[in-house]
């Protein structure tokens, strides 16, 4: 494999697609990423300056008014991507980091070509674009069948979320050729991983919320869990980081059990001791594309409690590394919080070994298989 394009208009916006680039150049892998921006002002944004064997390409290729106009949009993308394009050596395989906008790009360039592509499908595709829009899903289908190799975040967003949208037909034709590949976490995790080697202290188990203070992530369904847990005489205590909306009025509460509100914490010495200080991490989002805080906190032993069909739900079976919940039913989230303190040496055991499997370098071999699978298949 000599050269990989990326072709990624949405790298700007999280800096885990320069983790992958960055772990891919440790690999000695040559890469071209294409970044389509719309301000002069994005260029260099998330920029790799110690990348040995690649180099990134910021192309301002449309602007705040064709943005809204998404056929004009893209054809200023295409353009932009062929004078990119020409300058640069002929890679072995391309990889659009999102299925619509990104992967119709790849697609008329692999078809021109014949170079092998793979696709990400990502919450956008699938949320926005997707269920919104007939012709867009009629895109879809035709990217997913030209595809050499199509990838996924989680089981859920493969086997629940897209199923739902496209044809029985469909999804056996393109699931031989599907990869789930998770996001890795940063390597300040996996060098502190830590097994925990005492449960509850002075017979107290700590709740650790780690996230956005919304309805979405849903802290008012781990109060009312835990409400339940203090009525059967379990001491309970909740440790809240994060900030948002819903941060001020559940400040003003009162509640039957001590809870601790850290705010918005970004310093990861200071997260890893809150970590180690609670035992089990209950985030039961209603919307979860990945949720990296479930691998951080299972880095330090902690068992995890996640949405059905969100995150991480599917990577594990149930009762391994933590239980997945209705978000929705508090007495649900209560109930599997209860079955981990039975039994929690050893999900706590799991959940710190399975961590491992979540770190940039194997991550990145994963990515590695699909791309050389996606240029024999050819």
């Amino acid at each position: 494999m000599k050269h990989i394009l990326h072709i990624n208009s949405y790298y700007i916006t999280n800096k885990l697609h320069s983790e992958l680039v960055k772990s891919l150049d440790k690999k000695s892998l040559k890469q071209t990423v294409f970044i389509p921006v719309c301000s002069n002002k994005l260029i260099n944004a998330n920029n790799i300056e110690s990348l040995k064997f690649g180099k990134l390409i910021y192309s301002k290729s449309f602007n705040s008014l064709t943005r809204l106009i998404w056929p004009v949009k893209m054809l200023q993308i295409w353009a932009s991507f062929q004078k990119t394009v020409k300058k640069i050596e002929r890679p072995n395989i391309i990889h659009a980091h999102s299925l619509i906008v990104n992967g119709l790009i790849a697609w008329l360039y692999s078809s021109r070509y014949n170079i092998p592509f793979s696709v990400s499908v990502r919450n956008t595709d699938i949320n926005v674009f997707l269920k919104r829009s007939h012709i867009f899903r009629k895109l879809a289908e035709k990217i997913l069948l030209k595809a050499d190799s199509i990838m996924f975040l989680s089981p859920a967003y493969r086997d629940v979320h897209l199923k739902r949208i496209i044809s029985d037909e469909l999804f056996t034709k393109i699931l031989p050729k599907t990869y789930i590949i998770p996001n890795g976490i940063d390597s300040f995790w996996i060098e502190n991983s830590s097994n925990k080697t005492t449960f509850i202290t002075k017979n107290i188990c700590r709740i650790l919320f780690s996230g956005r203070i919304d309805g979405n992530k849903n802290l008012k369904g781990v109060i009312e869990a835990c409400n339940i847990l203090t009525s059967k005489n379990q001491n309970i205590e909740i440790v809240v980081v994060g900030d948002g909306p819903l941060l001020n009025d559940l400040k003003k509460k009162n509640y039957s059990f001590k809870v601790t509100f850290h705010g918005y914490i970004n310093e990861k010495e200071k997260l890893k001791k809150i970590y180690r200080s609670c035992q089990i991490l209950v985030v039961p989002s209603f919307h979860e594309t990945f949720g990296l805080i479930y691998p951080e906190a299972m880095t330090q032993g902690l068992p995890v409690i996640y949405s059905n069909n969100q995150g991480i739900d599917g990577y594990f079976p149930d009762g391994h590394v933590g239980y997945a919940v209705s978000p929705k039913n508090s007495n649900d989230i209560a109930k599997k919080i209860e079955m981990i303190i039975t039994d929690y040496k050893r999900i706590s055991k799991n959940a710190n070994y399975e961590s491992q499997k979540f770190s940039w370098d194997l991550v990145s071999n994963y990515v590695i298989k699909m791309y050389k699978a996606s240029i024999t298949s050819q």
